[in-house]
């Protein structure tokens, strides 16, 4: 995706709220990232689009609920736990999204230099 169209596609998301960082709750939890990556995959090949907080933040519920967690983190989503968690999450959405768009910049910038080895050959 080349980084005007992450920026448009970014204005289509719904306003996106940054985390408050001093209620982040610091339970140990498995890796995000992965969730964040399938999902922004499957995003762009469902519409070349990128993955909303809300839909990040339901795959993350299903799979740390996941039964193959036998429970272990089913407390995260709990009422007492919940707004610490989605705060978690805010976090991991804005990481997600910001090296998603410098990875566009890169890949955009790495294309550019390549056509302009191979015009001048």
């Amino acid at each position: 995706m080349f980084p005007r169209r992450f920026a448009q596609e970014l204005q289509k998301l719904p306003a996106f709220i940054p985390a408050n960082s001093s209620s982040i709750d610091r339970t140990p939890v498995p890796a995000w990232r992965p969730i964040f990556t399938a999902l922004l995959l499957y995003c762009h090949s469902t519409g070349y689009r990128l993955p909303s907080f809300a839909s990040f933040k339901d795959q993350v519920k299903k799979a740390y609920t996941d039964k193959a967690h036998d429970g272990k983190y089913d407390g995260l989503f709990g009422p007492r736990m919940v707004e610490k968690m989605t705060e978690r999450m805010r976090v991991w959405y804005e990481s997600g999204l910001a090296e998603t768009y410098l990875y566009s910049c890169l890949v955009f910038a790495i294309e550019d230099k390549s056509k302009s080895r191979s015009a001048g050959s």
